[in-house]
């Protein structure tokens, strides 16, 4: 098996640079939203013909939500607005996953390199959420820019129910891409035979005998 003294300091590591980065630190939380809605204007600006999306991070953010998503249907004039969260699960994604990469008990190099190959699907994921968000608002039943039909539109209701959901299960995402980026099939290889060796060498042990009285 695993040694004991290597999966408790990674589980020490993980959990210290995880709470130093969830700690709402001055500037980090109104910088983020900041980033996170720079990247919503250029990605999804002009995305749907006839349509139009404004991200802006809230001076003053309501509980968890910190950014205001405005859509406009430019050919009637119809306006919608949307509160979402930068934080959840954007920043604490993004966390989570750097957490588990810098915990992990490889060498540096390999961690730096995976976390940039880590970074990238998961900000692709944050982006095809906010993409299910916005072709929901702009559905037939809210601003009538686009019609998808009555069964596509149930499943982009289950969608976009998924996408404004369970921080949770968002949080399992980072788990994923911090296994496909920082292991590879040697280190299965060698988790494997140390498993089966430690299994064997507690087959094989014998009870102390005890000492006569």
């Amino acid at each position: 098996m695993l040694p004991f003294r290597l999966i408790a300091g990674f589980f020490c590591r993980l959990l210290v640079i995880y709470a130093l980065l969830a700690i709402p630190w001055p500037g980090i939380k109104a910088g983020y939203a900041a980033i996170f809605s720079a990247g919503g204007n250029l990605i999804f600006g002009s995305l749907v013909s006839g349509g139009s999306v404004h991200f802006h991070p809230m001076l003053e953010p309501q509980d968890k939500f910190d950014t205001h998503i405005h859509f406009v249907n430019l050919r009637s004039g119809e306006k919608k607005k949307l509160l979402t969260s930068s934080r959840n699960p954007g920043y604490l994604q993004t966390a989570f996953l750097v957490s588990l990469v810098l915990a992990t008990p490889v060498p540096w190099r390999r961690r730096l390199w995976a976390l940039l190959w880590g970074l990238i699907p998961l900000n692709m994921a944050i982006a095809g959420r906010l993409l299910v968000r916005v072709l929901y608002m702009f559905s037939s039943a809210r601003l009538s820019l686009l019609a998808p039909g009555p069964p596509w539109e149930n499943v982009l209701q289950r969608a976009n129910d998924f996408a404004a959901g369970d921080v949770v299960m968002m949080l399992m995402l980072p788990v994923f891409i911090w296994i496909l980026v920082s292991f590879r099939r040697d280190d299965f290889r060698m988790m494997l035979d140390r498993t089966r060796l430690g299994l064997r060498s507690v087959k094989n042990a014998r009870p102390t005998a005890l000492l006569p009285r």
